[in-house]
């Protein structure tokens, strides 16, 4: 019997991740459903996620921008997943080179 691969049987292309993609984002019924969606693919999958964007632009924006992200924003700590960035809370802002020389290599 031959060597076992590593590797996944099949490879998908680019267009049918895509249109998979899509049908999630397509199943969610809320604006902050389909944020949460494409936020998720944006951490898991940034081609992906930017290839979706890029076919429907025009559908998309208002629900990765003005006016979902205002709801998404007040509900930060309820659909916060993981992070991305560096996040300093105002009262911190004297504090700023002293914070980065932390995170920074």
């Amino acid at each position: 019997m031959g060597q076992a691969s590593l590797l996944l049987p099949d490879v998908e292309s680019l267009d049918t991740q895509v249109k998979r993609a899509y049908a999630a984002y397509q199943r969610k019924v809320t604006d902050i459903g389909r944020h949460i969606t494409l936020r998720q693919l944006e951490d898991t999958n940034e081609t992906v996620f930017y290839a979706l964007l890029r076919e429907h632009l025009q559908e998309m924006l208002p629900i990765i921008y003005t006016p979902t992200v205002g709801e998404a924003c007040q509900r930060f700590s309820e659909i916060y997943r993981r992070p991305r960035g560096l996040f300093i809370s105002y009262p911190m802002k004297d504090r700023i080179e002293e914070i980065l020389d932390h995170v920074l290599p």
